[in-house]
């Protein structure tokens, strides 16, 4: 399971 490729999409959903 590759959390880092995860976190990115979660950072732009944060910013939204």
């Amino acid at each position: 399971m590759s959390n880092r490729k995860l976190e990115p999409s979660l950072r732009c959903l944060n910013s939204l």
